[in-house]
């Protein structure tokens, strides 16, 4: 009796351990790196849902791989959870190696919430990215560093994006980098609204913000 009592006991330690164990595992990242082996990207998808909010090692290298997957909408997912992460490092090369305008718009975005993101890099990216969805992440990157050196990007963009998305953003971005509104009118002919850039420009010269 006392035999069997010290085996049942066994057992269920042993089932405990593995219970635990598998809890960890699904909790680290462990089943979602499965998932985000598959050649389903429903599932790929799903990985990146249980990756959410998680920040070791498994996760961010899995979130890494998918940020350049063939599906699109992988890969923007897989850039947001990174921006959630706060991994600006992966947001970094996904900005300057993107597989697309849109994921390279997301990481774009993404670093401008990341401590210590380089002002120059999202400028840069306004201001060189053939693609108006990068260029309009790196105009909303800018707006929430608000830091009054992006201001000539921004208003350098205002004189020759010629994206109403993008322009929008870029006016935005000045707007909430100094609190102060403009008259800019991003449907005009190219001559009008580089007229009112001109004007703003002269406005931040005048300030001594540029």
């Amino acid at each position: 009796m006392k035999q069997s009592i010290v085996i049942l006991a066994a057992g269920l330690v042993v089932v405990l351990a593995l219970a635990a164990a598998l809890g960890y595992w699904y909790g680290y990242g462990g089943r979602a790196a499965r998932l985000a082996e598959s050649t389903d990207p429903q599932q790929r998808r799903q990985a990146i849902r249980e990756l959410r909010g998680k920040s070791n090692a498994l996760a961010l290298r899995v979130l890494r791989r998918l940020a350049d997957d063939g599906d699109a909408g992988v890969a923007v997912q897989a850039v947001q959870a990174l921006g959630e992460a706060g991994d600006g490092e992966a947001l970094l090369a996904v900005l300057k190696a993107g597989p697309t305008g849109t994921v390279r718009g997301e990481a774009a975005a993404a670093l401008g919430l990341c401590k210590g993101t380089d002002v120059d890099l999202l400028g840069k990216a306004l201001r060189d990215d053939p693609a108006p969805e990068a260029r309009a992440g790196a105009a909303k990157g800018l707006a929430r560093l608000r830091d009054v050196a992006s201001l000539k990007y921004l208003v350098d963009a205002l004189k020759t994006d010629g994206d109403p998305r993008v322009l929008t953003l870029c006016l935005l971005a000045v707007q909430k980098t100094i609190v102060v509104r403009f008259r800019y009118d991003v449907n005009a002919d190219a001559n009008t609204r580089a007229r009112q850039a001109a004007a703003i420009e002269t406005m931040l010269r005048q300030k001594k913000l540029l």
